[in-house]
């Protein structure tokens, strides 16, 4: 029991941690910008790692399976802990949204595996999170203080994700069928040297504008010894009186301006941040006519949170009848034609089949009209229905010949001849006489 406590707990500290490291730049974002007080930013740190103990404690102790609760008691908790410690000011209801975000992190997978806890898709947005931070900073400086912090935050967590994204994903591979994974020896051997190899390159272009800095720098003395090298102070001299003493031109800017990045560098960051923004705008223009689907589910789903299904049952003769489609749930499918194979007329095959068409054809007419379809009516009932609210969309003699013809078919087992059936179709105007 105590084995499995330890395990449990230093797989909860270690999933605690990696979260934290890979939403860090939210974190300080909002410490930066928005600070709570004058509480430091370590400490912001341990009361985030606090509450999502906390939540997976909770999580695991009432079991919940429904979001809804798990949200609710991640409100609870972050207003009962951040009012009292922090008190109600811009930057501690900030630091309490984000606590909400971390109780509910805490409290969704308890008692399963990090591997499982932590995905593929943890990694990739919390390594964009801080390709964001770091583009914000480079405009406008948001993080002059912490610049270190961030930067090996930032190395640690491309290097922790590239890391354990590859050895779940290489660990799931197998050929051979077994319980567990099968990979050959020179396979993990390679994807290793190719992993490292993107590490190295990753941390190099991460590093890249510290050693422009570094570089920069190391030119600018170079450049001061050349000068004073050729302007015949080769050796040791004593230095000019104060007020003689005149810098050298130099071509070469300061090296205070190597700070500043150069245009052409605003340039390239500025068409990366476009990109980025085209992408995002056509993966939501592809997911917006889905957007009326979206929010029927999000109000049944709603709906469901307070209220009690009721079990109805069906009263009736109930026919069986192909169900007929109400209006789709995409902008696409309500403004635009069906992309789906519709059966034709020309396609049918035997009379059974051409008698059903007949009839669906009459009954989706009429839905078309305002006719609420009932599937436990039988065809006289529809009829009947039709007739009393006015909603007729042929004469009573073409639908008459119709019902009969369909009951024979379909009921009876009668045959009909093809002269019937070409008969009632012109009746009905699915053909021309």
């Amino acid at each position: 029991m105590n084995t499995q406590l330890r395990r449990i707990g230093g797989s909860l500290i270690l999933g605690s941690l990696l979260e934290l490291m890979l939403f860090f730049p939210i974190v300080l974002g909002a410490y930066v910008l928005k600070p709570p007080g004058t509480t430091e930013l370590a400490l912001v740190c341990l009361l985030l790692l606090a509450v999502y103990w906390i939540g997976y404690g909770l999580n695991a102790w009432f079991k919940f399976v429904h979001p809804f609760p798990k949200i609710l008691l991640s409100l609870i908790l972050a207003a009962a802990c951040g009012i009292p410690l922090l008190g109600v000011t811009a930057g501690s209801i900030v630091l309490m949204a984000i606590a909400v975000f971390f109780v509910y992190r805490g409290s969704k997978l308890p008692g399963l595996p990090l591997g499982a806890r932590l995905t593929s898709q943890d990694f990739i947005v919390g390594v964009f999170l801080y390709f964001v931070g770091s583009l914000v900073d480079a405009v406008n400086g948001t993080f002059d203080g912490y610049r270190a912090l961030y930067l090996l935050a930032g190395m640690a967590a491309l290097f922790i994700s590239l890391y354990l994204t590859n050895r779940n994903m290489v660990g799931r591979e197998t050929l051979s069928g077994a319980a567990s994974p099968t990979v050959e020896p020179s396979v993990r051997r390679n994807n290793r040297i190719f992993v490292g190899i993107a590490i190295g390159v990753a941390v190099l272009i991460s590093l890249a504008f510290q050693q422009q800095h570094l570089i920069g720098q190391a030119w600018h003395a170079f450049a001061d010894w050349l000068t004073g090298l050729f302007s015949g102070g080769g050796g040791q001299q004593e230095p000019p009186p104060a007020q003689d003493m005149t810098p050298p031109t130099s071509m070469l800017p300061p090296a205070e301006e190597s700070k500043k990045l150069p245009a052409w560098a605003n340039y390239i960051m500025y068409g990366i941040v476009a990109l980025f923004a085209l992408v995002i705008l056509f993966l939501i223009g592809r997911r917006l006519n889905r957007l009326p689907g979206w929010l029927d589910e999000l109000r049944r789903k709603f709906a469901g949170l307070f209220q009690r299904d009721h079990a109805a049952t069906a009263r009736g003769y109930v026919d069986e009848v192909e169900r007929i489609k109400k209006t789709e749930r995409s902008l696409r499918q309500r403004f635009g034609r069906s992309k789906e194979d519709r059966l034709k007329w020309k396609d049918l095959t035997d009379n059974e089949t051409r008698i059903r068409y007949l009839y669906r054809r009459w009954v989706g007419n009429a839905v078309k009209k305002g006719f609420p379809h009932q599937p436990h009516l039988t065809p006289r009932e529809i009829q009947a229905e039709l007739s009393a609210k006015g909603l007729e969309t042929v004469p009573g003699a073409a639908s008459d010949a119709l019902l009969q013809q369909y009951q024979q078919v379909r009921y009876a087992g009668g045959k009909l001849s093809d002269e019937q059936v070409q008969a009632l179709a012109v009746k009905l105007g699915q053909i021309k006489p």
